[in-house]
C-alpha cells in the first residue's frame, strides 16, 4: 500500500522502517530532512531518476557506517568512511563520486539563505561547514586495470 504521506528520505535512512513512526521533536532534524528533501527534488529535476538514486545511496552508506546525524559527521568520520569503501573493493571513481554527492548536499544547504540564517543546520549563522574540504580522494588511474598486451599478443591481434 502507497503511504500518502512518506516520511523524509533522510529519516528513512537514519532510521529505516520505523521511520514512519518518528514525529521529529528534533527541530534541527526537521530542518536537515527538509533541505535533503529539497536537494533531493533538486537533482531530479535538472538531472533525472538515477542522479538521485545514486545520491541517496552515497548518503545511505555513509550514514550506515557511522549511525550518527548528518552534523555530527566531521573529516574524520569522513575519512574512516572513504577508507572502508576503498577496503570494501569500491573503485577509485566511486569513491570519488559517493565524496562528490555527500560535498553537494553540504554545498546546497551553503548556498540557501533560509538554512544559513537558522544556526540549527551548521552549527552558527552564516558559517556553512563541509567537512569534505581536505579529505583525501583516491587518485585515480585510467590504467590500474588494463591488461597490457605482449608482443605476441600484439601481432596476433593485428
Amino acid at each position: 500500500m502507497h503511504d500518502p504521506n512518506p516520511p523524509p528520505e533522510l529519516l528513512t535512512l537514519m532510521f529505516g522502517q520505523g521511520a514512519s513512526a518518528i514525529s521529529s521533536t528534533s527541530p534541527r532534524l526537521t530542518l536537515w530532512a527538509q533541505a535533503f528533501d529539497d536537494w533531493l527534488a533538486s537533482i531530479q529535476a535538472a538531472r533525472g531518476d538515477k542522479p538521485r538514486c545514486q545520491a541517496l545511496r552515497s548518503w545511505e552508506l555513509l550514514l550506515r557506517f557511522h549511525r550518527c546525524p548528518p552534523w555530527d559527521i566531521d573529516r574524520t568520520r569522513l575519512e574512516s568512511w572513504t577508507a572502508s569503501l576503498a577496503k570494501s573493493g569500491h573503485t577509485a571513481n566511486t569513491i570519488r563520486a559517493y565524496q562528490g554527492r555527500v560535498s553537494g548536499f553540504l554545498r546546497f544547504c551553503s548556498k540557501r539563505p533560509a538554512l544559513l540564517s537558522t544556526e540549527t543546520i551548521f552549527g552558527a549563522p552564516n558559517k556553512p561547514r563541509n567537512p569534505l574540504i581536505g579529505v583525501s580522494k583516491p587518485a585515480v588511474s585510467n590504467y590500474r586495470s588494463a591488461y597490457l598486451l605482449r608482443p605476441p599478443e600484439a601481432r596476433a591481434l593485428l
